[in-house]
């Protein structure tokens, strides 16, 4: 076996999608040493997407595989870069949702927000009445009991490979092809060291002061679940035996078509709004009364403009003729 890395970090981060790749350079602005391990590379590779397969005992994730980017960057390289804040009822204790309730609340979480819109460069306007009054738009009278009238923001810039690679070669560690198998404790639980696979298949031990998993839900469940031991015989985390259940992602489905002869107006409400370079979404979720009363999940609509295929897209062909071709991909 190769000899152990020979490194003193005081961080070993897990994953370097959006979070590790963000609680990294924080750290490292703080004066700290961090390494940060990555199973991917700077591209996709079949090869390593199919380290994403995971046995499925419930209705079936059809993304679990090329929905989860093994890259730096992590999954950021394909998504939209939307940012939509929970809501409170998120985090209580709900007798209609078995095992719900978290050891946390909105309110825990709320004071981040700002910081976290800015590493991903969303501004820091709040989610409803500073965008109204952006966009200069009106409230539609909807009942406040029922629905929640609001916005989401999205990244003018959601690659968090292109926008941070140059950084994190400069202030932190990146080691990439690099799958850890397996997190070593001692006797009292805690991570001293981590066996790590190289794409060739040697493999390496990093010792370990404080380890952080950023690796996604279920990479992360699986690291753990694997890392038995004497002191954690049923993975590490995993002493009720849940880790690893009642996941799920967040589903999307088409409910119905709107047909209106008051084109403009409906899109003035609904549509994607641009303003000083940044888009915002209008969202129409459930109020926290309405499912309550009555003893639903929380849930998000949204109204989808799009022309078909055979017919002339105005919005596409102005974005393609006052941009590169190299900036003309995006999503509607």
């Amino acid at each position: 076996m190769p000899q152990p890395i020979d490194h003193s970090f005081d961080f070993v981060v897990i994953g370097a999608g959006v979070a590790g790749i963000m609680i990294s350079l924080k750290l490292a602005e703080k004066g700290l040493k961090v390494l940060l391990l990555e199973s991917g590379h700077f591209a996709e590779d079949e090869k390593k997407q199919k380290l994403n397969e995971v046995i499925q005992t419930g209705k079936e994730l059809s993304s679990s595989v090329w929905g989860r980017k093994r890259v730096i960057g992590g999954t950021s390289i394909a998504w939209g870069g939307q940012s939509l804040p929970f809501s409170s009822l998120d985090f209580e204790s709900r007798d209609w949702v078995e095992h719900s309730g978290w050891p946390i609340g909105l309110n825990d979480l709320e004071k981040y927000y700002p910081e976290a819109n800015r590493f991903m460069y969303v501004d820091e306007l709040n989610y409803d009445s500073d965008i109204f009054e952006l966009l200069r738009m009106d409230r539609l009278p909807f009942d406040v009991h029922k629905i929640n009238y609001h916005f989401s923001k999205w990244s003018p810039k959601p690659n968090f490979q292109n926008n941070f690679k140059k950084t994190i070669n400069e202030k932190i560690t990146l080691i990439y092809n690099a799958l850890v198998s397996k997190i070593h404790t001692n006797v009292d639980g805690l991570a001293t060291s981590l066996a790590v696979k190289n794409s060739k298949n040697a493999e390496f031990s990093i010792p370990v002061k404080q380890l952080i998993l950023t690796a996604g839900a279920i990479e992360t469940t699986r690291l753990l679940l694997v890392s038995r031991n004497e002191i954690h015989p049923m993975g590490i985390g995993n002493h009720s035996g849940w880790l690893g259940k009642c996941f799920m992602e967040h589903p999307c489905v088409e409910v119905g078509v709107v047909k209106t002869k008051e084109h403009y107006k409906l899109q003035k409400h609904f549509n994607t709004h641009i303003s000083r370079g940044r888009k915002y979404s209008i969202r129409l979720s459930l109020s926290d009364f309405a499912q309550k009363e009555h003893k639903l999940l929380n849930g998000s609509a949204g109204i989808m403009f799009y022309y078909p295929d055979d017919q002339f897209d105005p919005y596409i062909e102005i974005r393609v003729t006052i941009q590169p071709p190299s900036a003309a991909n995006f999503s509607r």
